[in-house]
């Protein structure tokens, strides 16, 4: 068999291996631009719009207790994982713009009048308490929604629980500097961030058991890199 015939095998075959790799490469590109051409990115199941997030955090400490050291660089490292994870799953369609205060806010009340008895279910109450006393106190705008982005609040708590309400979330500086959270301090703070964005638990909040692999089920309990967004959560979010 001639060497010709050798080389028109081999030119055939590099030649598919080139449209394979480009144009698939070429396909993801042209995807991703056609995304981010159509995309509206807003609020789940609401209009505001989310192309630019504001995301300002407070180091709240109850008037019985006092700040702990140490969990600054902890909170910038699961920010910047943040903003790339989100960035990454919106295809650039909305960025998160992070700020954290420069001085701890101190609390007007102990710690139980944040938390009340019951502080199960990734004590709520102490976000809703602590939320209302910032806004009564003038530290952040009731509206989420403005005009140069739009404004979600992180109270780090010098205290217990996990939690999140639209515009507002809630994570115990623990999580930040207990050992045995380091790998999965990322992913739990972006759990909470997203319910700033209107994002519902896919677990059961009774049992704990997950419902689903997503950032907002059994993925919070693992490395950010392995989380992901369900795509039936980002169509309802403009996606």
């Amino acid at each position: 068999m001639s060497s010709k015939y050798y080389y028109v095998v081999f030119g055939a075959i590099l030649g598919a291996c080139f449209w394979i790799y480009f144009g698939i490469s070429a396909g993801s590109v042209a995807t991703d631009q056609m995304r981010r051409v159509v995309a509206n990115p807003h609020v789940y199941d609401a209009k505001q719009d989310i192309a630019v997030i504001k995301l300002k955090t407070f180091y709240f400490v109850p008037k019985n207790k006092r700040p702990e050291p140490n969990w600054e660089q902890a909170l910038e490292r699961a920010l910047k994982e943040l903003a790339n994870f989100h960035q990454s799953q919106f295809a650039g369609t909305s960025i998160i713009r992070y700020e954290v205060a420069a001085t701890s806010t101190a609390g007007l009340y102990d710690n139980l009048t944040y938390d009340t008895q019951d502080t199960s279910h990734g004590n709520p109450a102490a976000l809703l308490s602590i939320r209302d006393e910032l806004l009564r106190r003038e530290l952040v705008k009731s509206d989420p929604a403005q005009s140069d982005g739009y404004n979600a609040i992180l109270i780090i708590y010098e205290g217990v629980g996990a939690a999140g309400t639209p515009g507002f979330a809630l994570l115990s500086r623990k999580f930040l500097t207990d050992k045995q959270y380091e790998a999965i301090v990322s992913s739990l703070l972006a759990h909470e961030f997203y319910h700033t964005l209107g994002m519902r638990d896919d677990y059961d909040i009774e049992g704990g058991r997950p419902h689903g692999f997503d950032i907002m089920g059994m993925a919070r309990t693992m490395p950010l890199p392995y989380a992901f967004i369900k795509p039936e959560v980002l169509k309802r979010m403009g996606i």
